[in-house]
């Protein structure tokens, strides 16, 4: 697994967890990087953070630990957080297929809420709750 790997298949991981999709606003509300101003919420993205690789007194060890940030979206705070729990529940310490590559283990490390204020004028606040996880794989 690289981590084009795991972004290209991350999303369809989560087509395949009912728990979680039933929250979206369309199954398929799973964004790399960022989702237009416009995308219906309740949706979700996500970011690859740097592959951290690890050594040993023999050489480079045979594993690494790519970071994975996932913001759910709501426009209310109890929406995101329900969203926030289905996906964490589904996926922290996750060991398996994660669309199409396997992890040897995922693990959160940071939990965060916050809320962001359109800039469109709307009045309608958006919420976020930030998931933040390693992602163990082999090399």
């Amino acid at each position: 697994m690289t981590t084009v790997d795991l972004l290209e298949g991350f999303p369809s991981w989560v087509a395949t967890e009912p728990t979680v999709t039933a929250l979206l606003s369309d199954p398929q509300a799973v964004y790399p990087s960022w989702a237009a101003e416009e995308a219906e919420r309740p949706y979700l993205v996500f970011h690859l953070g740097g592959e951290g690789t690890h050594h040993h007194m023999g050489g480079k060890a045979s594993i690494a630990n790519p970071m994975l940030q996932i913001e759910c979206w709501a426009d209310d705070l109890g929406t995101a957080r329900a969203l926030a729990a289905a996906l964490d529940q589904r996926l922290n310490h996750h060991r398996g297929d994660l669309g199409g590559v396997f992890a040897q283990g995922v693990f959160r490390r940071d939990r965060r809420t916050g809320v962001a204020d359109p800039d469109d004028g709307s009045g309608t606040r958006r919420h976020v709750v930030e998931l933040h996880y390693e992602v163990w794989r082999s090399l």
